[in-house]
């Protein structure tokens, strides 16, 4: 992949993210590839735009509020749905927006320092 397929790739993952509060593990994993292509192809160290382990979570699927009965205290229980890992959406978008301004930035110095002087 070379960095115009992966600009593109990135420009079309950010449009297509699903508008919800949790995304998949899976659109990460995309990023994260992405990402790779990327620092491969200009052998840059983009780990800062990577998004951690400590991002993803198992959500939650079931709530019960705790209660206090006869002076006794029933806590309340939080179920998690342990067979999908998800990472807050604004979390990704963050990283996918800080990382599309990085690359237009580095576009921009590169094709500025090729223009300068005379073509002979």
């Amino acid at each position: 992949m070379d960095f115009a397929q992966a600009l593109s790739l990135l420009k079309s993952l950010k449009e297509n993210i699903p508008n919800l509060s949790e995304i998949d593990k899976k659109w990460v994993d995309d990023f994260h590839h992405i990402l790779a292509a990327i620092e491969k192809q200009t052998a840059d160290d983009l780990s800062a735009f990577r998004i951690q382990d400590s991002d993803l979570y198992h959500p939650a699927i079931s709530a019960k509020r705790g209660f206090s009965r006869y002076g006794r205290r029933v806590p309340g229980q939080l179920q998690r749905d342990n067979n999908r890992i998800v990472v807050p959406c604004t979390r990704l978008m963050h990283k996918l927006d800080a990382l599309l301004e990085y690359l237009y930035r580095y576009g921009n110095e590169t094709q500025s320092k090729e223009g300068i002087g005379f073509k002979r």
